[in-house]
């Protein structure tokens, strides 16, 4: 067997990818492989059992195809599993001295307060900007000479069970696991270095979670996920047009939502080996009324920034389902970005990066659990508003009545009424 390799594990909402990077050409991959499954939603897996045995059967492939064992994994935390927490963290020197990397490190360290008492541990610690005794802002402190220094350190916790469930993982496939914000390594990686310094926003579209950042320097100021993304998208077409929802699935992803279609403009699906055609007009109709909906969830999120993030310009869709909020109509014209994943963004992702081993401040824990409820009630206000499905039919998905209900979106059917979950205008009330 060729030496151990170190590889990263992408987790998304509908499916899983490993890859191993080339050690010559950075933007090449000696392996690279995805597998789908059942998914995850409100930050759970909905079956535990099938994500180990998608991980094993990555891990098995890979050493099959490379003839290599993988030592070391960087695992991509969906932003759903995580929290974000940003905080001044003061440093005095007596006396005045330069600052030095070290320096940066015990402030790091004098900020993570969090450890399993509270449930979370942090994952990433990166610095939005420094101030000098001076009053003097900077992102990069090192060999200026102050008495003091205060950092802005933006600090994303993980919860505690998505750590325990892939050391599990870890353990059963013989590699070490480490971990690592996906929001972060896609920020770092698509927005240039002096468009973070201004402020972005950065909009991840997945399968059925999706994520709003806000990032300024090389850190993150504010995130909210929530269980919606282009697999609805896909579940409506089904739904409204009986499409199967393999088909629909292919279709979401030929979407062009700027087309101003003409009569007989048609989409082509290849299905088992057949092409099947759909109406554009038709198709495009039914996704934009969904896209709308995210866009509405996304600007109200927005809005609810403890930050201010109003009007600014440079916004970013990223994400496997990217395709769909380049809408001319559901979206505020900012910079078309490159798709990035974890598996590009995380071999980019700064030096700033804290261990999470410090004992845990009964102040921060209030300051988490507070904050979490906070996103909670956000989440639950803006989505059960129009989705009704999303927690009501959470049974539903996970009980007796889950081989009816394959598709974890809005196709069950409420038993009230005997109308569609989700309260679109094409079907039920």
């Amino acid at each position: 067997m060729t030496p151990k390799k170190a590889a990263v594990l992408d987790i998304g909402s509908d499916c899983i990818t490993l890859v191993i990077q080339d050690n010559k050409y950075a933007d090449n991959f000696i392996f690279k492989a995805s597998a789908a499954y059942d998914g995850f939603m409100d930050g759970e897996f909905f079956d535990v059992s099938a994500l180990f045995r998608t991980v094993d059967g990555l891990f098995r492939e890979c050493a099959t195809v490379t003839n290599a064992e993988v030592a070391e994994v960087l695992v991509g935390v969906p932003g759903e599993f995580t929290t974000v927490v940003c905080k001044n963290v003061e440093m005095t020197f007596t006396p005045q001295h330069k600052v030095t990397p070290r320096d940066l490190e015990a402030l790091f360290q004098k900020g993570n307060t969090y450890g399993e008492s509270t449930g979370y541990i942090s994952i990433n610690a990166s610095p939005v900007h420094y101030i000098l005794d001076t009053g003097e802002k900077t992102i990069d402190p090192v060999n200026k000479t102050t008495s003091s220094l205060v950092a802005n350190i933006s600090y994303v916790l993980c919860e505690i069970g998505f750590v325990n469930l892939f050391n599990r993982i870890a353990s059963q496939v013989g590699a070490n696991f480490t971990y690592t914000s996906q929001i972060l390594a896609e920020a770092m990686y698509v927005v240039p270095p002096a468009e973070r310094d201004k402020g972005v926003v950065l909009f991840d579209a997945g399968f059925i979670s999706s994520t709003v950042a806000f990032v300024r320097g090389d850190g993150i100021k504010y995130a909210v996920s929530f269980s919606i993304g282009g697999g609805n998208v896909a579940g409506d077409l089904t739904a409204v047009e009986q499409i199967p929802f393999d088909q629909a699935k292919d279709l979401t992803a030929k979407l062009n939502l700027n087309l101003r279609p003409k009569e007989g403009d048609v989409y082509n699906v290849t299905y088992e080996g057949e092409v099947c055609t759909y109406p554009v007009s038709v198709i495009n109709e039914i996704a934009v009324a969904r896209v709308q909906d995210i866009a509405e969830i996304v600007q109200k999120i927005i809005e609810r920034a403890p930050c201010d993030i109003h009007g600014l310009r440079a916004q970013y869709p990223c994400g496997r389902q990217r395709n769909l909020v380049g809408h001319d109509k559901t979206r505020r014209r900012g910079h078309r970005a490159r798709s990035a994943t974890v598996q590009q963004a995380a071999l980019q992702l700064p030096c700033g990066i804290a261990e999470s081993t410090a004992t845990a401040s009964d102040l921060q824990q209030d300051v988490v659990t507070r904050k979490n409820q906070v996103v909670f009630q956000q989440q639950e206000e803006i989505i059960n508003g129009k989705h009704l499905w999303h927690r009501q039919h959470q049974s539903n998905r996970r009980g007796r009545r889950r081989q009816q209900c394959r598709q974890p979106y809005d196709l069950c059917r409420d038993q009230v009424g005997n109308v569609y979950c989700r309260q679109y205008r094409y079907a039920g009330a």
